[in-house]
Formats: structure tokens, C-alpha cells, sequence
């Protein structure tokens, strides 16, 4: 039985359950993550060292360090381009980062024939330069931007939400 294995996906937390289970607002959800377990600890001084012992040190020290040249201990750019990630991890596909030159997409979704190049944005600048390239490229793509404005919809019904782009 050696090598036998059941692969059991458990995800983050969106910020509707987050909301729903916690009462967590979208920017204490974008501030404590989609982590249920340490959820009890928020308004406590163990939060910090609960997400430190239990997620941080489990995943970036013991998985991540041990087998990657890591160069920058800056692993993550921003929450909310993670968080559209994490959403992203759970529609059946696969995920993609894309770069050619300057130009650069978050994340490419391939499900079947169907490719969705998508950007995620959370300040004011609104740059699809990265976009219209992979677009230029990829002509049956479907472009999508995410923003803060928009990912309440995105969340709630994601393939909904990238196929109406």
C-alpha cells in the first residue's frame, strides 16, 4: 500500500463564508485571510503567533524552503491578488502565470478549449497593457479584469463571472 494516496483539496475560506461563519467584513477577511482556525484567536494576542506557528512556519519554512532557492522572503505580492488566486484554485482547470518581455498576466485559466487571461487590480491604475498582449497572442482568450469593485460577483459565481466578461 506504500504511495497510495486520497488527495482531499481543502481551501481557503472566500470572503462570504468568512462573512457568513465569522461575521468578517471584506477588509478584516483581506486582513486575517480565509483561515477559519484562526478565526476564534482575531480580537485575542495569540492571532499572530497562531498564524505564525500553524500556517506560516508549516508552509513557507518546512514545504517551501526545503525545496526551493527562495531568494526574496517577500513570497506575496498583495492579499487581494492571493485572495482571487485562492478563489481561482477552486474552479476545475488549470492555473497559469503568464510573461513575455514587460508584459505580464496574473493568471491564466485554461478549462478545456476555453482560456481566460485574467488581471487583477486593486488601486487606481487599470493598466490591460499585459492583457492585450496575451489577447494579441492568443486570440480566442477571454480577458478579464478583477477589481474591488467587481470581485463581490467574481466571488459569488466565478465561471459566471469570467465567462460575461
Amino acid at each position: 500500500m506504500t504511495g497510495r494516496f486520497q488527495l482531499i483539496r481543502v481551501f481557503h475560506w472566500n470572503s462570504h463564508e468568512s462573512r457568513t461563519g465569522y461575521d468578517l467584513s471584506f477588509d478584516e477577511h483581506l486582513r486575517y485571510g480565509g483561515y477559519p482556525g484562526s478565526y476564534p484567536f482575531i480580537k485575542t494576542k495569540n492571532w499572530a503567533s497562531f498564524v505564525k506557528q500553524s500556517i506560516v512556519a508549516t508552509v513557507i519554512e518546512k514545504d517551501i524552503l526545503q525545496y526551493q532557492n527562495v531568494k526574496s522572503p517577500a513570497l506575496f505580492k498583495q492579499a487581494f491578488e492571493l485572495l482571487v488566486g485562492a478563489e481561482l484554485c477552486r474552479i476545475e482547470g488549470d492555473l497559469y502565470y503568464w510573461r513575455e518581455g514587460a508584459f505580464e498576466v496574473d493568471f491564466v485559466l485554461k478549462i478545456g478549449k476555453k482560456i481566460y487571461a485574467i488581471e487583477v487590480k486593486s488601486g487606481r491604475r487599470r493598466d490591460k497593457k499585459g492583457l492585450l498582449k496575451f489577447k494579441e497572442k492568443n486570440p480566442t482568450s477571454k480577458i478579464v479584469l478583477i477589481t474591488e469593485e467587481n470581485y463581490a460577483s467574481f466571488e459569488k459565481a466565478p465561471m459566471a463571472f469570467l465567462d460575461s466578461a
